[in-house]
């Protein structure tokens, strides 16, 4: 198949191959982990993905990296704390609510990250964050029987 057959299920680009058929075979589609990418390496895979899937996913990115893919794709959304930048939405909500649980402050950027992911796949989460106490992320074991009672 041609690098640049629209039917083409992976796009090999030399530096990485873009599996098209993934999400088709186990329901998730191609994520770009980009810590250890180059900027151009994930310019052109977001390329390849949306102009397939108008969509795309980049985990683990860091600001500045992420101001630069910006520059070739600038209608995509980076949010600093989850190091995720993407374009687009699910094409539909998956059935279920998941809810992201965190040990504490520390732990926000894996969360947001899980958080974000699970929404960019078409996964529902509660509107807002709780824990056990009012003015803490922290959810302890008391915290704990107080979210299982609430789902």
């Amino acid at each position: 198949m041609s690098e640049h057959s629209n039917n083409e299920r992976i796009a090999d680009l030399g530096f990485a191959r873009v599996d098209h058929d993934r999400e088709a075979r186990n329901g998730v589609p191609e994520v770009i982990f980009g810590e250890g990418k180059r900027v151009e390496q994930i310019s052109a895979i977001v390329a390849r993905l949306r102009a397939r899937h108008q969509r795309a996913l980049v985990t683990r990115l860091d600001t500045e990296r992420a101001e630069h893919v910006l520059r070739d794709h600038p209608d995509g959304q980076y949010d600093p704390v989850s190091r995720l930048l993407r374009w687009g939405e699910a094409p539909e909500r998956l059935p279920g609510r998941v809810a992201v649980i965190c040990a504490g402050t520390s732990d926000l950027p894996v969360a947001e990250e899980a958080s974000q992911t699970l929404e960019w796949l078409g996964v529902e989460l509660p509107d807002s964050m709780m824990s056990a106490s009012p003015d803490s992320t922290d959810c302890s074991l008391t915290g704990r029987r107080s979210l299982t009672r609430m789902y």
